[in-house]
């Protein structure tokens, strides 16, 4: 069932990517898993059917990119299929699963995003390998196996990582737990309007310094310690999905409400600064 699973759910991701990337989205359709029958791939996951909703003309979007890759996939020219759009898509998710990794990176353009595809089809085949029942797969019902057991590494790849700009905030919030010694470790804070928890590393060198030569004391009594702080999100596209890589404090701006630093009237081209009317809180947009 866990194999099954997998496999639908790669089939889903493929499906949706190669026909936004590659048909620019214009083809709604549903999948429908029809229940397996005996032999081969279909023991596993069953028979996948694409069913198209509406009258599309089936294009690729307007790039030689995109004209590429579909034929690559499909051995054939988007005229071949006519108003054929089931054949076509279900050929194009076909190729994608048959064709090694190699070959795909060679004949996908960076330019043309289907990290999230390579992922899927590299869960499936993972799934595949770990069960040591299946000793090949065959996508068109003929039981002759095309991909066998000992080719499924070459369908596996590793990680796609792209860069990703940082989102940066000012946010006033309560010090919850700080790093008083000499360590690169996690400081804990609140911001005061919505009470969420910020856990983010100390870049403000400065800052840090001086709260460690006891510059910048912390109460010791119940009262807040208060701090205005530029956070940054470092963030990163793993596998077609973004993702919080880091969280760091960058720049304190004042501690109990003693100012360290003015926050910058003119701030670097390409960041917008506006204060949120309805909180006590500045954002940093890149």
């Amino acid at each position: 069932m866990s194999d099954f699973l997998v496999a639908s759910n790669a089939a889903q991701k493929i499906i949706e990517d190669l026909n936004r990337k590659i048909l620019g989205g214009k083809s709604s359709y549903q999948l429908v898993v029809v229940p397996p029958e005996e032999g081969g791939f279909l023991q596993t996951i069953g028979f996948l059917s694409l069913m198209f909703v509406g009258n599309v003309t089936l294009n690729p979007i307007a790039s030689n990119y995109a004209l590429g890759v579909f034929e690559e996939l499909t051995q054939h020219k988007p005229s071949d299929y006519g108003k054929d759009h089931v054949r076509a898509l279900r050929d194009l998710t076909t190729g994608f699963f048959l064709k090694e990794v190699k070959v795909l990176e060679k004949c996908i353009p960076c330019e043309i995003n289907l990290d999230r595809a390579f992922k899927a089809k590299s869960d499936f085949y993972i799934s595949c390998r770990n069960n040591k029942c299946i000793k090949g797969i065959d996508f068109y019902n003929s039981k002759k196996f095309l991909i066998h057991r000992d080719n499924f590494e070459q369908h596996i790849s590793k990680d796609r990582i792209r860069f990703v700009d940082s989102d940066f905030y000012i946010y006033e919030a309560v010090l919850v737990s700080p790093v008083d010694v000499d360590k690169d470790m996690k400081w804990v804070f609140q911001d005061i309007v919505t009470k969420t928890k910020i856990s983010a590393y100390m870049r403000d060198k400065s800052f840090k310094t001086g709260f460690l030569n006891g510059q910048y004391p912390a109460k010791q009594f119940k009262e807040d310690d208060v701090l205005k702080i530029l956070v940054e999100y470092k963030k990163q596209e793993k596998n077609g999905e973004i993702e919080i890589k880091e969280t760091c404090i960058e720049t304190v701006y004042s501690f109990n409400y003693t100012e360290i630093t003015p926050i910058p009237k003119n701030l670097p081209k390409g960041i917008k600064f506006e204060p949120k009317n309805e909180r006590s809180q500045y954002e940093l947009r890149v």
